[in-house]
């Protein structure tokens, strides 16, 4: 029988594809016998101990490429190395980004009016440029081989609402506040714009892009900061990485094939406040 949600026969490039969002899907991609490219950056060191820990990373249905999208030179020279591979590229999920609030409590010393400039345009470059980069690609290419095309953007809620203090302080009437740096804030906010640029832009080459907008997916955080999400989400709990999944493949098949220029939110009614 014929299914909507079909994936079989599709291709895909995936970048930072070997995050938690990235490692779910390749799961299911590979069980699902499509074929995909991923990009990323790593050490052999530390994709060695991924391919230990995850078997599907060794699939013969799957190539792994270490690729600084911020260097468009570089990632266009590599588009021979991936057709090479896959044949034809169906969908493209930009999934590469940075946040530096994971990295320890970097929130703590910078407040936005002296955020330093350094990080914000490292920001900026991964998570917006490299987006435009892999965009401008692959429109190229869906373009001059006259394939129906799919851009998938992954954003954030913080492209579309401002981070709730609420969820990152005890206080909130304090000078001294915790909150989500700016630099994720801002680059990630030009996303949802930008796919529906793409979106308006591109469809009439039969090219169509829509942007994912998760929130809360259940990591690493610790007991409280889960207490306090789930007391601020109308669900009442944070995500599960797999609760993303169903979303990413609605967009990349046939299910969504009249839509274009989109923002799905996955936020557990977060923005319906």
């Amino acid at each position: 029988m014929f299914s909507l949600f079909d994936v079989t026969n599709l291709n895909f490039v995936i970048t930072g594809g070997l995050g938690q969002i990235g490692l779910k899907l390749l799961d299911y991609l590979e069980n699902s016998n499509s074929k995909i490219v991923v990009i990323d950056i790593f050490s052999n060191k530390k994709l060695k101990l991924l391919k230990k820990k995850y078997s599907f990373l060794n699939s013969k249905k799957l190539k792994i490429l270490n690729i600084n999208i911020c260097n468009k030179k570089k990632t266009e020279n590599s588009l021979k190395k991936i057709i090479f591979f896959l044949k034809k590229i169906d969908i493209l999920i930009n999934l590469a980004a940075i946040d530096r609030n994971n990295k320890g409590n970097f929130s703590t010393n910078y407040d936005f009016h002296n955020f330093p400039h350094e990080f914000l345009k490292k920001s900026i470059d991964t998570n917006l440029v490299g987006t435009i980069n892999m965009s401008q690609i692959f429109c190229n290419y869906f373009i001059k081989n006259k394939i129906e095309g799919n851009i998938i953007n992954v954003a954030s809620i913080y492209s579309i609402v401002a981070p709730n203090l609420a969820l990152y302080n005890k206080k909130i009437s304090s000078y001294n506040n915790i909150n989500k740096p700016i630099d994720y804030v801002i680059s990630k906010s030009s996303i949802p714009n930008l796919t529906k640029y793409l979106a308006t832009n591109y469809g009439r080459y039969k090219i169509r892009c829509n942007c994912l907008i998760p929130h809360g997916i259940k990591n690493l955080h610790d007991k409280a900061f889960i207490k306090k999400y789930s007391n601020l989400s109308p669900i009442g709990r944070m995500s599960d990485v797999n609760e993303i999944i169903g979303p990413i493949i609605f967009l990349s098949t046939k299910a969504s094939s009249y839509m274009t220029g989109a923002n799905l939110i996955v936020d557990g009614g977060w923005t319906s406040w």
